[in-house]
């Protein structure tokens, strides 16, 4: 990925630049030293025809029914609408391309369930298809929670050039803390389609006191907001509202061929992505481990909707308990003083006049960054 195009540097590259200057591979190494793997890979190969048509009796060739006698000839091949493609019959497929007879004999692509940056790497560094030993890897999801500047040399390190545009506008609005619903096709060129998925929203979580204080000397600005003139009996720790972010692009050049990126924000949970991994169930770490990646949606399409409801569900929780806490906060201490329209609509007459402020300030700034 090239940060300048005809001698320019555009805003979206310079964000990501700025946010990595400095990194190069040598450093990727070190990164497991400062914390834990967040990467999460899967690799899927597109499924073989006794998987997607279970009920093709042996080679049985499928002819279409053409009634004109003056018509040319259909290729002899079995469409299946529902999935969108035109796929051959065994026997077709296996003359076609002799190489898939002997498929079955390369190894599946197996990760473990959390990745460095320099293991992703190694991982996204391995040919894609046509490997020696290792089946295609026809969809291929990549998750990284809370990414550094190493797992995004990692990844801008290995894609390929039709994937690069995807990944930089994942980045910068990951970044940027964008909102963006989008589907594009490349009107040009290459076909390539992209899906776009970027949700920003404020998370509500109680931290211990001593975990404040610590976290108090290192905030950014962006990271989070204090609540506790709010914490109106509250002895377990102080209320805080921490800024997230959920990213996902999808990009590829058919309908079950593709690379998803996706990006979570989510420091204030160290919990998440510690799922137990068993060998009949792989946690989907885009879908917050409500699918199974050993059950994998091969449908682009299927996929990302998927996504799409979890994610906005997920949101949508967020936000309803911190309207929640507000809304509980004004009635015990907002209500329980006149309000007079005189002195206008953001002036509360309330004993804390601290309270009353902050929680206009962070309704205000709630409002604002939506």
């Amino acid at each position: 990925m090239q940060p300048y195009e005809h001698d320019k540097a555009y805003f979206n590259v310079d964000t990501v630049t700025q946010f990595c200057r400095g990194v190069r591979l040598e450093d990727l190494n070190n990164q497991s030293k400062s914390k834990k793997g967040t990467a999460w890979l899967d690799d899927r190969s597109r499924p073989c025809i006794p998987e997607l048509v279970p009920n093709i009796q042996g080679r049985r060739r499928i002819t279409s029914v053409n009634h004109s006698s003056n018509a040319p000839a259909r290729p002899e091949t079995t469409l299946l609408q529902n999935l969108n493609v035109e796929i051959q019959t065994r026997e077709d497929s296996t003359q076609a391309n002799p190489a898939s007879s002997s498929s079955a004999s390369l190894e599946p692509r197996k990760y473990a369930q959390c990745l460095s940056a320099n293991e992703l790497y190694s991982h996204l560094h391995e040919k894609r298809f046509d490997h020696a030993n290792l089946k295609d890897t026809d969809r291929r999801l990549i998750y990284i929670a809370d990414p550094d500047p190493c797992d995004i040399l990692a990844l801008t390190a290995t894609a390929s050039e039709h994937q690069a545009n995807a990944l930089r506008d994942v980045l910068w609005q990951f970044l940027d803390r964008r909102t963006s619903i989008k589907a594009r096709v490349e009107p040009m060129g290459y076909q390539v389609f992209q899906l776009d998925l970027h949700l920003p929203y404020y998370a509500l979580r109680t931290t211990p006191p001593e975990k404040f204080q610590r976290h108090e000397k290192h905030r950014t600005q962006s990271d989070w907001m204090d609540l506790s003139p709010l914490n109106d009996g509250v002895a377990d720790g102080v209320k805080v509202i921490h800024q997230a972010q959920f990213s996902l692009v999808i990009c590829g050049t058919d309908n079950s061929r593709w690379v998803a990126y996706a990006f979570e924000a989510i420091s204030f949970d160290p919990d998440r992505g510690d799922d137990t991994v068993l060998p009949e169930w792989r946690s989907d770490e885009i879908s917050m481990g409500e699918l199974d990646a050993n059950n994998p949606l091969h449908d682009v399409r299927e996929y990302f909707l998927n996504i799409f409801l979890i994610r906005a569900k997920h949101v949508y929780e967020e936000t309803r308990e911190l309207v929640r806490f507000i809304a509980a906060s004004y009635k015990r201490n907002g209500q329980r003083h006149a309000f007079s329209l005189t002195q206008g609509i953001s002036e509360f007459y309330v004993g804390s006049q601290r309270t009353n402020a902050m929680s206009v300030a962070k309704l205000n700034a709630l409002y604002i960054a939506n």
